[in-house]
């Protein structure tokens, strides 16, 4: 592509997508930090993900090594997997108020394991590159002729940064080939095309990168944007492939474009690449988030009973597939987990002193359905698990980074708990089973 027609489009498409040439101060504070990570070991490793937009389409490994570094308690979900950020900060006074009420409560005794001093001082110093960003990007945004209207004007107060590791093609040989790129312009992919998710709509993501500088007649590293596919573009809006300068730099991704737009990493042939990917992430996915649900669940068995699938799969078996290397590493989120876990424990013991209860007073059939909603929920989340856990792509990890938790078995506690109602209540359906029941004769009788 011609420059002049490179710049054209860009200008009428792209926009929103800005390059600088130079990271600046900012090459030696993340490339310290990330080299002593690295050298730490057991910080970087590849995730293990969703092939596609639904759990049918299976399980596979990232071609990247990463680790995410954020504000104290957040995660980021993406293609089906949670992953749990390494403090750059202290937890705020409120979390560790309710922390503190929580392990009273439950008669919670355990301890917490500390980071070395150099690994949290690394944690700072993204930090303060974190901070740097976010005022470069505020910015570039102002400065940028944007025409949008102020609600769709993104945020940029970056809540945590996914920190990646790409070994270029000439290392790394199972990486597969762009589409549409051919002939000696081929290049192959690190990071296939897609959006950003789990993230707040407009936000901007802003992406420092290094690597090594290279001979000129290799492939560079460098980033492709395009339209999403589904969204028909009339008239057609062409890709745009931008070469990513050694030495260091940042590009952006402001308001719109993530929405409207998708991009690829294409691999160079030689050099180390790094990349500290900036993102606002959706509210509710925080530690404190799931604190609080605990928290009122311990008060309200109502809340108990709709939180408790929650927390076991969505958050501590999410933690348990990350493998025995991220569990130890990862010390911020070992002892959150290790009060969590007890968490669970008092749940599912209060859920058996309740079913006594129950079965002492002879009736209370809604307080029954609740455990009947739950048992079911239950097993259809172990059997969403177990499918998962069953993929050839965690039984190639090596067995470190393998799952830590084993096949869950339901052991027949709906038919159970089903059971026990019929021989207490007269009556094995739920209020709500019955309901669905009667609608669906009713409309079975309207058909004739």
């Amino acid at each position: 592509m011609e420059d002049k027609s490179f710049v054209a489009i860009t200008n009428m498409y792209y926009k929103n997508a800005l390059i600088t040439e130079s990271g600046g101060v900012l090459n030696d504070q993340f490339l310290s930090s990330f080299t002593s990570l690295l050298n730490t070991g057991g910080f970087l490793t590849p995730d293990i993900v969703l092939a596609g937009k639904r759990e049918s389409a299976g399980w596979s490994k990232t071609f990247v090594e990463r680790t995410l570094v954020g504000d104290a308690g957040g995660t980021y979900k993406y293609l089906g997997l949670r992953i749990y950020a390494h403090p750059w900060n202290d937890d705020i006074s409120s979390v560790t108020t309710l922390e503190s009420k929580v392990k009273i409560l439950i008669g919670y005794t355990g301890t917490d394991a500390q980071y070395s001093d150099n690994i949290l001082s690394q944690f700072r110093k993204i930090h303060q590159a974190n901070e740097t960003i976010k005022a470069k990007s505020h910015q570039h945004q102002t400065q940028l002729n944007l025409d949008l209207p102020p609600s769709h004007r993104g945020s940029n107060s970056y809540s945590l940064t996914l920190i990646n590791r790409m070994l270029p093609s000439s290392i790394k040989k199972d990486l597969k080939t762009d589409a549409q790129t051919s002939g000696k312009n081929e290049s192959k992919t690190s990071v296939s095309w897609h959006t950003d998710s789990g993230l707040q709509d407009y936000s901007t993501i802003a992406v420092w990168h290094h690597h090594e500088k290279v001979s000129s007649s290799s492939n560079p590293w460098r980033i492709s944007l395009r339209p999403i596919p589904s969204l028909n573009s009339t008239p057609p809006i062409p890709a745009i492939i931008m070469n990513l300068e050694s030495g260091g730099g940042l590009y952006y991704i402001f308001d719109e474009m993530n929405l409207r737009f998708e991009h690829a990493v294409l691999s160079g042939r030689e050099g180390v690449r790094w990349s500290s990917t900036h993102r606002v992430t959706k509210e509710g996915g925080k530690y404190e988030d799931i604190l609080g649900e605990c928290w009122r669940g311990l008060n309200d068995l109502k809340k108990m009973f709709r939180v408790m699938n929650v927390l076991e799969f969505d958050w501590i078996n999410q933690w348990r597939v990350q493998g025995s290397v991220e569990m130890t590493t990862n010390i911020y989120w070992k002892n959150k987990f290790s009060l969590l876990e007890a968490v669970l424990a008092t749940f599912k013991a209060r859920m058996n002193e309740e079913i006594e209860r129950l079965k002492g007073i002879k009736k209370g059939g809604g307080d029954w359905d609740r455990i009947i909603e739950y048992a079911e929920g239950r097993k259809s989340e172990i059997e969403k698990f177990n499918a998962r856990l069953g993929s050839r792509t965690y039984q190639q990890l090596a067995p470190e980074s393998r799952p830590v938790v084993g096949v869950l078995e339901e052991g027949g506690f709906v038919k159970k708990i089903r059971k026990s109602k019929k021989k207490y209540c007269g009556e094995k359906l739920t209020k709500k089973e019955k309901k669905g029941k009667g609608s669906n004769w009713e409309a079975m009788k309207g058909k004739f």
